[in-house]
């Protein structure tokens, strides 16, 4: 439903109801701009951080070590999930670059081998996207 599907509906509402539905200018304005609002909180635009479950899962997908995973959700979190003055949109797209970007500076091996519990996470994550 649009802003303006949800507008049509108040003001047949207002109509049932016997009230006035003559509107000025601002009024409407006023009217447009909350359906936006309604719209934007129904579609579930606004960001919720992810849990460290749902973190270690995505990481295991796309192949970055749980010690990347951990320091990828520490560091954002510190930054409340912003990137630079914005908000965070989605949080596998940043998991996704941190990943380029971990590969870019060559894979630390030393610390970074996937434990057994990294490849069954792997193998887990990997069975349920085919599902």
């Amino acid at each position: 439903m649009n802003t303006f599907e949800y507008f049509d509906l108040f003001l047949s509402h207002l109509k049932q109801t016997g009230e006035d539905t003559n509107f000025d200018a601002e009024s409407r304005q006023w009217l447009y701009r909350f359906g936006q609002f309604i719209l934007e909180s129904k579609s579930g635009s606004r960001f919720t951080p992810p849990a460290l479950g749902d973190m270690v899962m995505h990481g295991a997908k796309i192949g970055l070590p749980r010690r990347e995973v951990d320091k990828f959700a520490a560091f954002y979190s510190s930054k409340g999930w912003m990137v630079g003055k914005n908000r965070m949109k989605s949080w596998q797209c940043a998991m996704t670059g941190w990943k380029i970007r971990w590969e870019a500076q060559g894979r630390p091996e030393s610390n970074d081998k996937p434990s057994l519990v990294d490849k069954q996470i792997s193998s887990l994550a990997n069975q349920s996207s085919r599902l």
